[in-house]
């Protein structure tokens, strides 16, 4: 997948243009590579073209790593990205999670790497992730589906097997 191919998939899932997605995925890059070790921030660097690799070194790498809960991280997103409100940094983070997956899943070792990221980030956000990744439909032409924060199936799920009666 190549950096405009990356954008495009964060684009739909957010319903922007190509601009916005990228802004958006250079704040969740940027975010997540803070909480990363050095040595696993410089592996997946290593694995992403060249566009998407300046995205993930901008800026300066704190020397020590915030163990930020997800609250955090989303409200880091939402600042740095100009976003309405936390749900909007959900999405953009949902959307930029979801994509890097299956981004590093073609590479020749994409659980180690991945497994690697996940075991230093909060739990909370490390259950984000596989969220994100498990609703994720890998085909080339779909964007993850997005969760509904009140707990209803997001756009594009059915709800299998019931009907809506009214009262």
């Amino acid at each position: 997948m190549n950096a405009p191919t990356f954008f495009r998939h964060v684009a739909a899932y957010l319903h922007s243009d190509q601009s916005r997605a990228q802004t958006l995925t250079g704040v969740v890059f940027q975010e997540l590579r803070d909480r990363l070790a050095p040595a696993t921030s410089s592996g997946i660097a290593a694995r992403l073209p060249l566009r998407l690799k300046r995205l993930w070194m901008a800026n300066t790498q704190p020397a020590e790593l915030p163990q930020r809960c997800q609250l955090e991280f989303l409200g880091e997103v939402m600042q740095r990205g100009t976003l309405l409100n936390a749900t909007e940094a959900e999405h953009a983070v949902v959307a930029v999670f979801a994509t890097l997956q299956r981004f590093l899943g073609k590479g020749t070792e994409p659980e180690g790497i991945v497994e690697g990221l996940l075991h230093q980030l909060p739990l909370d956000l490390e259950m984000l992730w596989r969220e994100a990744t498990r609703d994720a439909v890998l085909s080339a032409d779909a964007r993850p589906r997005r969760r509904d924060p009140r707990g209803a199936p997001g756009r594009g799920e059915a709800q299998k097997g019931t009907a809506r009666v009214s009262a």
